[in-house]
């Protein structure tokens, strides 16, 4: 069965591949406000659960996403990085779509709205964050090895 790890490192190997996005990270939200290596525009992950569906045979894993960039002191440039953020956000998605594996392995199974946000930590950030459902699929009996 794929792997929370995976889903991670593919999101972080596309973002570093994108000419736009600066910096991935992940953890919790609290995190990036005591990170001070952040270079912005960034793409931060946070995994958020999931939910194990027995009978179909896979696994929901949630992973939230938060691309943000560094607003300045006046807030004047903050529709600019809304709109920025939009569209590298959805480069991301859309290049893990690309890259689904084996159908019966793993897919993008459903991406939520796409939320504008401002926080203040260390530094004002804003940007869009959404929620991304990987469904991982297996066909038998995990712990035993028969798959």
């Amino acid at each position: 069965m794929t792997s929370l790890n995976y889903l991670l490192k593919k999101i972080s190997d596309i973002v570093a591949n994108h000419a736009q996005i600066n910096h991935y990270a992940q953890g919790n939200k609290y995190d990036w406000s005591a990170s001070d290596a952040l270079t912005y525009p960034c793409l931060w992950a946070i995994p958020n659960g999931g939910s194990p569906d027995i009978k179909g045979h896979k696994f929901d894993y949630r992973i939230n996403l938060f691309m943000m960039d560094l607003e300045l002191a006046d807030g004047s440039n903050q529709i600019e990085i809304l709109s920025d953020s939009t569209l590298q956000l959805f480069d991301v998605i859309a290049k893990i779509e690309n890259e689904a594996n084996e159908p019966n392995e793993w897919e993008l199974s459903s991406v939520g709205g796409f939320e504008p946000f401002t926080d203040s930590g260390l530094d004002t950030v804003s940007g869009h964050s959404c929620e991304l459902v990987f469904s991982v699929f297996y066909a038998g009996d995990i712990c035993s090895g028969i798959i």
